[in-house]
């Protein structure tokens, strides 16, 4: 590869999360610097970024818009999906607000499935406390697979902690999401339209089957027309599927002892 070409790339961060979990507060205490903000290109929502350097490596860190979930089709939901799937950082920071982690929990689901290296943030944990919320950081690190590090980023605690577990971000290997029957069947499916080596994560399959328009966009820039077009017959089997159903699904662990779920949606 071109050297000139290779050092044009940037190792990215990307902190991702519902809206009003502190991400952007999040990010302020983690640069303390100097930040770039401009539009995403072609819309209206800003995009933060800023260099950190962690453990002697440079990354660009990326606060994104606050999003539900990654199908939503707003205008904020296809920037931030967009800076997933098409900049594909090298960690995501999800960020959770722990008075209200069910909200939360669909996200994760999603996330989990991009095989992207994660690290899960319990922000507002001392403010859940005093409500009588507890939550084990230890049994959802157990649980995802992913270490989970507990912040209050209004008041920078735990901030020094999560940069030191950047470098620990994990894929998951012992969390899976489980669907209904027919959509198992749909993504294998699907994944048999691509060649071994090249099949997108689950995430990407997913939006896929859910015929999001610039998912097939991606997909056809990706990995061909011809692949988008193979991967036609399998979604056209889906027609008719009400979307709703879709995101009914269960996060889960299965090392050791009985399945553990954490959310039914």
């Amino acid at each position: 590869m071109d050297n000139s070409r290779q050092n044009l790339h940037k190792n990215k961060i990307a902190i991702v999360g519902n809206p009003n979990v502190g991400k952007s507060t999040l990010f302020n205490q983690i640069t303390t610097s100097y930040s770039l903000e401009a539009n995403a290109p072609y819309t209206t929502v800003s995009v933060q970024r800023a260099p950190v350097v962690v453990d002697g490596v440079t990354y660009e860190i990326v606060d994104m818009p606050g999003i539900v979930s990654l199908d939503v089709q707003s205008e904020d939901g296809l920037v931030a999906r967009n800076i997933l799937l098409q900049e594909h950082p090298e960690v995501i920071i999800l960020c959770m607000d722990t008075n209200n982690m069910q909200r939360s929990l669909l996200l994760l689901a999603q996330v989990i499935e991009l095989d992207i290296p994660l690290l899960i943030c319990l922000n507002f944990l001392d403010e859940s406390r005093r409500k009588g919320i507890e939550i084990s950081c230890e049994d959802l690190a157990a649980l995802t697979g992913v270490p989970v590090i507990e912040t209050d980023a209004p008041e920078g605690c735990g901030v020094k902690d999560l940069l030191k577990a950047i470098p620990r971000a994990a894929v998951s290997d012992t969390a899976r999401i489980g669907y209904k029957p027919f959509i198992e069947e749909g993504l294998d499916a699907l994944s048999g339209c691509f060649p071994q080596d090249t099949v997108p994560p689950d995430g990407v399959l997913m939006l896929l089957l859910l015929k999001d328009r610039e998912v097939q966009k991606y997909v056809k820039a990706r990995y061909g027309a011809a692949t988008l077009k193979k991967a036609g017959k399998p979604l056209s089997r889906c027609a008719g599927m009400p979307k709703e159903i879709f995101p009914a699904l269960c996060l889960r662990s299965e090392t050791g002892g009985p399945k553990t779920f954490l959310g039914v949606f």
